[in-house]
């Protein structure tokens, strides 16, 4: 299995990797090793995914694996908590909320039990941020916006990005003259991330595009910004350009 995977590693083209992989599976599953084999198809997985071979099949490769690591390791191993947020991760990115929101709680849990600091679990911070927003429950998304500026650290020349971000509507009747334009706006954002206080600082194009703009910054989220351990308001600041592609 290791000549194989490594074989994968270096193969010239994502073809070959996939064949490699796809012998080193069934070796794996020959020897009734079921560790092994949520190993390869995990390494499979994370080698397929964004290329043009990613397929049903490479999918369920996650979905294997976790199956396999759910059973023979206990909750907080981390071959298992990884590959508990791979698989929220997919059913994130195929907008499956429902599925993905589990599996995403449950790697938060466990990292924060292991007391360990780990991407994925800012991660999965974000996402939740994301299909909390998505679900319109912002009570829930609050409690997430908290966490990730809680791991952050903050500098005070530092911008803070939004983590959940939707594009403002292009007023239509901009669209019809064919105008373009940008606002720049101050705001605060808050101890739960909400943006609060925005104030137009200059702007271009008209009137119709700093109210498009102010409307849609309410429905932004950030991670406030933490001094002394607490969560703080902070300004912040933002331009949103206007323009009708040709």
């Amino acid at each position: 299995v290791d000549p194989l995977l490594g074989m994968a590693d270096s193969a010239k083209t994502d073809y070959d990797a996939k064949g490699y992989f796809e012998r080193a599976i069934s070796i794996a599953q020959q020897q009734d090793k079921p560790l092994l084999v949520a190993d390869v198809k995990t390494l499979a997985f994370q080698a397929l995914s964004n290329t043009p071979l990613y397929t049903k099949a490479v999918k369920q490769y996650a979905f294997d694996a976790y199956d396999i690591y759910k059973k023979a390791l206990p909750e907080n191993a981390l071959a298992r908590v990884k590959a508990t947020y791979t698989l929220g991760a997919v059913q994130y990115a195929h907008k499956q909320y429902d599925e993905a929101e589990p599996l995403l709680v449950e790697v938060i849990k466990q990292f924060d039990a292991l007391d360990y600091t780990h991407p994925y679990a800012l991660t999965s911070h974000a996402y939740l941020v994301e299909i909390y927003e998505q679900l319109d429950d912002r009570d829930k998304s609050t409690q997430h916006c908290v966490a990730i500026g809680s791991m952050q650290p903050w500098k005070d020349s530092q911008e803070q990005t939004p983590i959940f971000r939707v594009n403002p509507d292009y007023p239509m009747s901009y669209v019809k003259r064919g105008k373009s334009g940008w606002v720049e706006v101050e705001f605060t954002v808050d101890e739960s991330g909400f943006v609060t206080e925005p104030v137009v600082l200059q702007s271009e194009g008209g009137s119709l595009f700093e109210k498009e703009t102010i409307k849609t910054l309410e429905k932004w989220r950030y991670a406030p910004k933490f001094e002394g351990g607490k969560p703080v308001a902070a300004k912040s600041k933002v331009r949103l350009d206007y323009s009708i592609a040709p």
